[in-house]
């Protein structure tokens, strides 16, 4: 009898492990790292707190895409590596209204609209250092808009 319950309780831990994170994606402690070309399906476990997400296909980020599920408002630091699409889109970002860090790295962005970054009011930190074409006047009209409060 007590082999038996030990093996159940291992299948359980088992099944609860691989139930809190996608399948495209490695979940340590409270972190995610997932390589998806859109992030607007992966489930995440309730612990974690930040993500990395790598070969993300820009023209997927809409203002829907991390909105619709309510497990991003959790997310306090996400880094975004992404590929292709020459913009980044109005209200993209809304959804993730717990995010302290934000980086977004893609080298085919040249443009971003105003309000790219509406809904993040606990903003701290922002990164978009390897984004190497992005043109700095409309980079500015962001950074200088009322969505950003608080960067240090």
């Amino acid at each position: 009898m007590y082999p038996t319950v030990a093996l159940s309780l291992t299948v359980c831990m088992f099944i609860a492990c691989s139930s809190a994170c996608s399948t495209s994606c490695v979940c340590i402690k409270d972190k995610a790292t997932c390589r998806t070309p859109d992030p607007s399906g992966i489930v995440l476990g309730d612990n974690i707190r930040k993500v990395v997400l790598h070969d993300l296909n820009a023209s997927f980020l809409t203002n829907n895409t991390f909105s619709a599920n309510p497990q991003w408002s959790q997310i306090e630091t996400l880094e975004i590596w992404a590929n292709g699409g020459e913009s980044l889109g109005s209200r993209v970002f809304t959804g993730l209204s717990g995010l302290t860090y934000l980086g977004y790295h893609n080298e085919h962005m040249f443009y971003m609209e105003y309000d790219a970054f509406y809904g993040l009011d606990h903003l701290k930190e922002l990164d978009f250092s390897t984004n190497i074409r992005l043109q700095t006047s409309s980079f500015l009209i962001s950074m200088y808009s009322k969505n950003l409060p608080r960067l240090n």
